[in-house]
């Protein structure tokens, strides 16, 4: 079975989550393949962007 974790967004980006790490382990220990994907994380590489930040400036 092909499964895909998301970590959604709003969490702190120094306090790693690792329950899905772990779960993905867990499966992947059973034969199952797994993805994880950390929105978290992309979010804010978006929101701390030197485009973002500049778009921001300007609506302001």
């Amino acid at each position: 079975m092909k499964t895909a974790l998301l970590f959604p967004p709003q969490w702190y980006p120094s306090q790693p989550y690792l329950a899905l790490p772990t779960l993905k382990a867990h499966l992947e220990s059973r034969g199952h393949e797994v993805d994880q994907f950390d929105l978290n994380i992309e979010c804010y590489d978006i929101f701390l962007s030197r485009e973002y930040l500049e778009r921001c400036v300007e609506i302001i």
